[in-house]
């Protein structure tokens, strides 16, 4: 299920572009209620699947993607691969309730992605993603 929300905030100049990409719909929840104060448009999705398809439709329709590093369906490996090899250069924004091993360290070097511990607060996450957004678009 893709879905565009429709009262993102106006900005100054282009709005950011963000995806959010996780399998439970409450964490998707909670996540549109933070970024929706930002001057942003969200787009969300609930696998790497749907992920990497819109990815590779327009590498540069995103300029953040959050996601989360454990999904049903294909692996978080191969998504972030499949990301950066169509010429994706958003900024990656994986969150986890793992702790970090060799693996997570490695999906961060391999995406040039940050990481965002569950369970995180709400305005960390917020405050992440603003940093991430291109300048001029977190007022």
């Amino acid at each position: 299920m893709v879905t565009n929300m429709a009262d993102s905030i106006a900005h100054e100049g282009r709005i950011a572009q963000i995806l959010v990409a996780d399998d439970e719909a409450y964490v998707r929840h909670l996540v549109r209620r933070v970024l929706g104060k930002l001057p942003c448009e969200l787009t969300e999705v609930e696998s790497y699947d749907q992920a990497v398809e819109l990815v590779e439709q327009d590498p540069h329709a995103f300029d953040v993607l959050v996601m989360d590093i454990s999904m049903p369906g294909m692996k978080s490996e191969e998504a972030l691969t499949r990301i950066r090899g169509c010429g994706c250069s958003s900024r990656i924004l994986l969150s986890s309730g793992l702790p970090i091993d060799q693996r997570i360290q490695k999906l961060l070097n391999m995406g040039e992605a940050e990481l965002l511990s569950k369970p995180y607060n709400l305005s960390s996450l917020g405050e992440t993603v603003k940093r991430m957004m291109p300048k001029g678009e977190t007022s």
